[in-house]
């Protein structure tokens, strides 16, 4: 397996941007900064919190919660709830860099109720940080797939709820059965798709740590449409998106952007000409007959959603 450290979206170069737009941003002089202010990057990952946001408003409105935020990144997730619900949010990620960008932009917009920590998920003291059977809420938005010692793992979410508490995760998991071809092992590689856990997998590992599963879905075409959204939007830009960060950035990002990101997600549901017509400039750079392979092929990889309850 690849380092997953060293995929392009978690290199010090992106943490390097990550800060300059907080430069950009700070440089307004505004009085009080809020976490929209900082909505157009701060969301890292598919469909940004389309899922977990109504998820929060249905249990939480109004409540005052605590909540354990595993592979927080820069924070965004942190901010919708610490900003949003009388909260306390711990937040851990495994990259230094990315706790300092969290921390930067939490203290820009005077958000005191963020504790964020350098840490491994699956080693957390909890004792320690007096989160025993202590959290309302454990979430992580797809990075449990590089994590390899899920059964610690899972444990470790089981002992810092309360009982009656939720966990929430969006994750990679696999949606189709048989070995994986080398352009899958290739996408699976560079990302550090640690395990390759079906449904079914993923339910008994969560369900043998205590934990009652109360849904489990993939939402693989929402995340396919908004990964070939967005990466229509990257190709339309390109002379733009150079001037910004230079012709290195552009050839790291492109490569997954419109490369194995739209291999891995490419269960559009869509008939080629539609696909056409939705995403004009990818079908240009990547090429049709390209783009006809990949949405007539399998779908090996799935966007999967899992929400459990400690038990009471």
């Amino acid at each position: 397996m690849g380092d997953w450290k060293d995929f392009s979206l978690y290199s010090g170069h992106m943490v390097q941007r990550f800060n300059n737009e907080v430069d950009k941003i700070e440089a307004q002089n505004k009085d009080t900064y809020s976490p929209q202010d900082f909505g157009s990057f701060d969301a890292l990952h598919y469909c940004g919190y389309d899922y977990l946001a109504p998820f929060l408003e249905s249990l939480y409105k109004g409540q005052n919660i605590k909540v354990l935020d595993l592979g927080c990144g820069i924070g965004g997730g942190s901010r919708l709830i610490a900003s949003n619900y009388q909260s306390e949010v711990t937040a851990v990620d495994y990259l230094e860099g990315y706790c300092q960008v969290h921390r930067r932009i939490n203290s820009l917009c005077n958000l005191e109720n963020i504790q964020v920590l350098q840490g491994d998920a699956s080693t957390l003291n909890l004792e320690e940080l007096g989160l025993v059977s202590n959290c309302d809420l454990v979430f992580s938005i797809q990075v449990f797939l590089h994590i390899p010692d899920k059964i610690s793992l899972f444990q470790k979410c089981f002992q810092a709820l309360k009982p009656g508490g939720k966990l929430y995760i969006e994750d990679w998991g696999v949606q189709s059965s048989g070995p994986f071809n080398q352009e899958e092992e290739k996408v699976a590689d560079i990302l550090g798709m640690i395990d390759r856990l079906s449904e079914e997998e993923y339910k008994k590992q969560v369900q043998e740590a205590g934990f009652l599963v109360e849904e489990s879905r993939f939402r693989t075409k929402e995340w396919s449409r908004y990964i070939w959204s967005r990466a229509e939007s990257l190709a339309s830009r390109e002379e733009e998106l150079v001037a910004m960060h230079g012709r290195d950035w552009w050839e790291t990002w492109s490569s997954w952007s419109l490369g194995y990101g739209l291999f891995a997600f490419h269960s559009l549901e869509m008939s080629l000409e539609e696909v056409k017509t939705e995403f004009p400039t990818v079908c240009q750079k990547v090429g049709e007959d390209t783009v006809a392979g990949w949405i007539q092929a399998r779908q090996k990889f799935g966007g999967y959603y899992l929400v459990a309850t400690k038990p009471n």
